[in-house]
Order: structure tokens, then sequence, then C-alpha cells
């Protein structure tokens, strides 16, 4: 399956035209979840970022997408139901988003023109971990 929509702000999600992207909520009651920075985070002191977490429904494995994100987040995600992601053409108030296994280990990173000066750009950090088979 494929999926696309637009994130509003942190909760709202408008124009859905699959099923493969689910908000989930953290458990104890906000509309974000604290995930430690995956991005020059320093082993001696964790910084956090309030995130709009997506449960993604895949065939050979789930994963989570996480999006930073604020009230004046606009971002359109694009899914092909497998590995491959598209943002955009609204990109407003994200600089990066990140695409996690199930356990929270990041496989890649996206990182936005607001920070790399022109295209959306894939990074896959050392060491990541792989996508579910």
């Amino acid at each position: 399956m494929a999926d696309s929509l637009r994130l509003v702000g942190t909760k709202r999600v408008s124009g859905q035209t699959g099923s493969d992207l689910t908000i989930s909520k953290p458990k104890r009651g906000s509309d974000q979840h604290k995930v430690r920075r995956w991005w020059n985070d320093n082993k001696n002191s964790a910084l956090y970022v309030n995130c709009t977490k997506f449960t993604v429904t895949r065939a050979s494995g789930d994963v989570v997408l996480m999006v930073p994100s604020s009230s004046d987040t606009r971002l359109d995600i694009i899914f092909d139901g497998n590995t491959s992601w598209t943002f955009g053409p609204s990109d407003r108030a994200v600089s990066r988003v990140g695409v996690f296994t199930s356990d929270l280990n990041l496989i890649e990173e996206y990182v936005f023109p607001v920070i790399s000066g022109g295209k959306v750009m894939k990074t896959i950090p050392a060491n990541a971990a792989s996508y579910p088979s």
C-alpha cells in the first residue's frame, strides 16, 4: 500500500489517502513524544526534542517516523509502502525527519532545505539500523 498526508501543527492530519501512517500519541497524555535528539547528540548530556510520531505499517515490518514539530509545522509526506519517502512541496517549520525501527534505532534521516541549502537530502548515519525485512 501507499499513503500520503499533510501534518498540520503537532497532531492534525489532513488529506490522507491511505492507512499506512498513523499518529501515535504518548501514553502520558500530551500530543508529542520527547525523543532523544538523533543529530549532533552529546553522549554526556542528552538533549530531547518534541516530535510527532507516526507508526508506519509495512508488509515486511513496521517502522516509526519522527517529525520534530511545533504549532507552525506543515509537512506533506508521501510513502510508497516500502522504503521510499517524499516530503513536500509544503515543509514549513521542519528541519529534519527521522525513520526508526520500532525499538527506536535510527535507519535514515531526511534533512530539509533550511539546513541542506538545496533539496531534501537523505542521509544514512554510520552504524544505522536496516529496514525490517
